[in-house]
């Protein structure tokens, strides 16, 4: 590899702003850190509006059954309700004694 007085100067800076940055990102890494407290908290709220809109747009199809229900893939199970199960017939009373 030919390497010019320019080339190596130009990589020399480079590896100074690469080391630069790292150490940067470094030491903002610590203030990120949240706890898991903080983000089942986070997570709750968003499954919570997720489920707030999911019912609206189930709901407006009713008015308007040509509007989409937006698909939730694997999320769909934690809003979609089972289908009701009938009932079960009572049992046949006895006639009474005359």
């Amino acid at each position: 590899m030919h390497l010019t007085a320019d080339l190596v100067t130009a990589l020399d800076d480079g590896a100074g702003h690469a080391l630069t940055t790292e150490k940067a990102a470094q030491g903002n890494a610590a203030q990120a850190r949240v706890t898991q407290r903080e983000l089942d908290l986070g997570d709750g709220s968003v499954v919570h509006l997720v489920g707030i809109l999911y019912r609206a747009f189930r709901e407006a199809t009713a008015a308007l059954p040509t509007l989409v229900v937006p698909p939730l893939g694997d999320l769909a199970r934690f809003f979609d309700r089972p289908a009701a199960k009938p009932s079960p017939a009572a049992p046949p009373q006895p006639a009474p004694v005359a």
